[in-house]
């Protein structure tokens, strides 16, 4: 029988086998399901988990907004020149009031049911306004103003009566009292909406303009990210899978010799092996898919208090999901190949002795390998100069591809090295080199999970290292920043406020901040110019002792104390007065770990002798109170009620993560996988060598001889590993910033010793622990 018969035949008997082993495979078809499933619920959380710009949040379903000022006298004829170009035109006023806190609060003029504006408006309770006292407040400033449906709210000398609850659904932090249209006399500007492309249109020539326009880009953007890392992630599960495959062919050896031997051809056989691939694929696809799509709908709500703003749930990149479920099936049938490839060469006689198969010659995958890691390399190495994103994602793809094809080159260097060693390490090594196949795939699985956790770790030290500004926690969570917003002057009121405050909270401390008028630092890189946004304050005795620091320690020279390190090797800084024309060239800046690291913490200090040679002033910045335990919800609520009722605003931790502790969550992301992996191999492998165990038991073989077998294949398979993918972490770095060395001068020490030195002790520990007991007796394989 042949042609189609023949291969229908064959497809059958694989669908059979599979009905038949599936439980053998699904690990497999588990990782494929999960990497699907993870995809799946990525794509919508990344691209929503962003909180929307609050002028973006603003257009609603228009294409446009223009920016008039409030004062516009020519307001009525600038919206009828406008309409008559564009067609219909939405105009909200708005007016900014005083909130005592760093979120804006502001009163809007609106039509509930304009044209375009609707997205940007829900009613949650009551009513909206329709009189000249009526309100509708979000539940921010109901919160802050401690309002209520039918209260009466005194602002910017009106008296308002509250009559809903409202929200903008594109921007759950946008907090405003709203007003009846035309309800807004003294408007500080006045928002156009409508649909327009740039240059379709003249905006009014007599008032000055600000102009945005809507994109899909961003959210592009965010879905091709989440297919490469989809994409990488299935690779990574693909050479996972094709060891599992290699095993599954290895047992179906002897099926595979008599196939052979009534007349299959070697396309029948590999037919045989990327039709269970296949299989494998669609069924991990379809529950990966379903079960992404039900983790949604139930994270979605998460989501939504992530990126603050309103998610429609079936509003999917449906493009996305399909996308990945072609790649996870092409995954499975690909991981397949190669053992179908194997196996159908086998001879038929090898195949019914069910003996392994001879490991394929190394030397022409090492070249091929070498030769696209020096590609991936070199188009890493410039991608600055031609400004490429596309370069970057083709040099990580060659680099990585690269390094999967030393694997086996390795693998086979451990055999060599196992020939002159003890014998447990002996019969260990060289098992990972005679099962090449499986050690191979979990190497370059290890390596890739390593590389991705090393150059995480080590870019962010370096990112945070040569950095102007702090990345990370604004404040410490017992911390307060009473800010002045009338910088040197303190009224009575604001002054009975902050002692109040601090009495109530049972301040520890209550540290008065100074700075500099218009004083920036800057860094030059080329013709580029770039400015601290993060507070310069004064070096006064206050500070320095509050944090320990003796003045005395202070260098005669120095112009700026700070705790960041990297700033102490920049030799491209300038302290420079805003317009004034007055700057210190490459100041000296001294390290001093004491100080905070928060970004609107004192972490950046000018000594008196740098004030001194720019001729500034300084003026009161305002207060950072510290509390003897984590600030609750009410105590910071209470900051922003007392600070709103005078000259001054709080500011409180974010709870923003840190570049160092991003490091650290990669690297034990990264570790947790590798053992994953390695758990999975050395389960592979023990299986495989199960006969060779039961020999080992009956010539007296203790069961710590072979307990060390197993920890020997674990801690080899991951100090491997672990080097491998350092290396290529630290090649591709190095190419890409090539021009800027000093970012590797403060390794992370402790991430790379980590993986280094913890993952092989792990890894030989785990081994040991979880090899398993042994059988006592000699027992004879099945004939099967």
């Amino acid at each position: 029988m042949s042609g189609a018969p023949a291969r229908r035949a064959v497809f059958r008997w694989a669908i059979r086998m599979f009905r038949r082993e599936w439980r053998q495979q699904l690990i497999t078809m588990a990782m494929l399901a999960l990497a699907v499933a993870a995809i799946v619920l990525a794509a919508p959380t990344l691209t929503n988990s962003s909180s929307k710009a609050a002028t973006l949040g603003m257009l609603g379903s228009a294409d446009a907004m223009l920016l008039l000022p409030g004062n516009d006298k020519h307001l009525a004829a600038d919206v009828a020149g406008l309409a008559a170009q564009v067609g219909p035109v939405d105009v909200v006023g708005h007016q900014e009031l005083r909130s005592g806190s760093a979120e804006q609060i502001e009163l809007r003029s609106q039509e509930p049911n304009g044209p375009f504006d609707g997205p940007t408006l829900a009613l949650d309770s009551g009513g909206f306004p329709h009189g000249a006292n009526e309100v509708a407040v979000t539940a921010g400033t109901q919160r802050l103003f401690d309002l209520r449906l039918g209260n009466e709210w005194q602002i910017a000398g009106r008296t308002l009566r509250v009559v809903g609850i409202v929200e903008n659904p594109n921007n759950l932090t946008d907090d405003f009292g709203l007003l009846a249209p035309g309800q807004l006399p003294a408007p500080s500007r006045i928002a156009l909406l409508f649909n327009g492309k740039r240059g379709a249109f003249t905006p009014p020539a007599d008032a000055a303009t600000d102009m945005y326009f809507s994109t899909s880009r961003a959210n592009f953007t965010a879905d091709a990210i989440v297919l490469a890392a989809g994409a990488l992630g299935l690779m990574f599960i693909g050479l996972l899978a094709s060891a599992g495959f290699a095993v599954l062919a290895q047992r179906r050896l002897r099926a595979i010799g008599m196939l052979g031997a009534l007349g299959a051809t070697e396309g029948h056989i590999r037919l045989v092996m990327l039709a269970n691939g296949a299989i494998v694929g669609v069924v991990a696809a379809l529950v990966g898919g379903v079960a992404g799509f039900l983790a949604w709908l139930g994270y979605a709500p998460v989501v939504e208090g992530i990126g603050q703003h309103r998610i429609d749930r079936l509003a999917l990149p449906w493009w996305l999901i399909g996308t990945a479920l072609l790649l996870t099936v092409a995954t499975a049938v690909i991981a397949a190949w190669w053992p179908a490839r194997a196996a159908a060469r086998m001879p038929i006689v090898t195949a019914l002795a069910n003996r392994p198969s001879t490991p394929a010659p190394t030397r022409r995958f090492a070249a091929a390998g070498a030769g696209l890691i020096v590609v991936g390399l070199v188009g890493l190495a410039f991608v600055r100069q031609l400004e490429s994103r596309w370069l970057v994602v083709a040099g990580l793809l060659l680099t990585i591809v690269g390094s999967l094809f030393l694997a086996p080159l390795m693998i086979a260097g451990l055999g060599r090295i196992g020939a002159r060693t003890p014998i447990a390490s002996r019969i260990a090594l060289r098992d990972l080199a005679r099962y090449r196949a499986r050690s191979s795939a979990a190497l370059a699985a290890i390596s890739i999970a390593v590389a991705i956790a090393a150059g995480i770790s080590v870019e962010l030290t370096g990112r945070t290292l040569n950095t102007l500004d702090n990345a990370g926690p604004n404040l410490a969570s017992n911390e307060i920043l009473w800010y002045n917003d009338k910088l040197g002057a303190v009224s009575p009121a604001g002054a009975d406020a902050l002692s109040t405050l601090a009495a109530t909270l049972h301040a520890t401390s209550v540290l008065p901040l100074t700075k500099p008028r218009d004083l920036v630092l800057q860094q030059f890189d080329g013709g580029t110019v770039t400015s601290t946004t993060a507070r310069i304050n004064l070096a006064t005795p206050e500070v320095l002792r509050h944090y320990g620091i003796d003045p005395n320690t202070v260098a005669p020279d120095a112009d700026l104390l700070t705790s960041q390190v990297g700033l102490a090797n920049m030799t491209d800084l300038n302290l420079t007065v805003v317009d004034k024309g007055r700057s210190i060239p490459h100041p000296v800046v001294q390290t001093m770990p004491s100080l905070p690291a928060g970004s609107e913490e004192p972490s950046l200090l000018v000594t008196p002798r740098a004030l001194g040679m720019l001729g500034l002033s300084t003026v009161l910045d305002g207060w950072l109170l510290s509390t003897p335990a984590a600030l609750t919800p009410d105590e910071i609520n209470l900051a922003r009620i007392a600070a709103q009722r005078t000259d001054g605003g709080v500011q409180t931790a974010t709870n923003q993560l840190s570049m160092t502790e991003l490091g650290n969550w990669a690297t034990a992301v990264g570790i947790l996988v590798a053992l994953g992996v390695l758990a999975m191999t050395v389960g592979l492998l023990r299986r495989e060598t199960l006969a060779d165990r039961r020999t080992l038991t009956a010539v007296g073989a203790s069961p710590g001889t072979r307990r060390r077998l197993a920890a020997l294949t674990a801690g080899s398979l991951a100090l491997l590993g672990a080097v491998t993918g350092t290396t290529v972490a630290y090649l591709g770095l190095l190419a890409y910033y090539r021009s800027e060395l000093n970012t590797f001068g403060h390794p992370p020490l402790l991430a790379l010793l980590a993986i280094l030195l913890g993952l092989p002790v792990v890894a030989t520990i785990g081994g040991w622990l979880f090899a398993g007991r042994e059988p006592t007796a000699i027992a004879r394989a099945a004939l099967t």
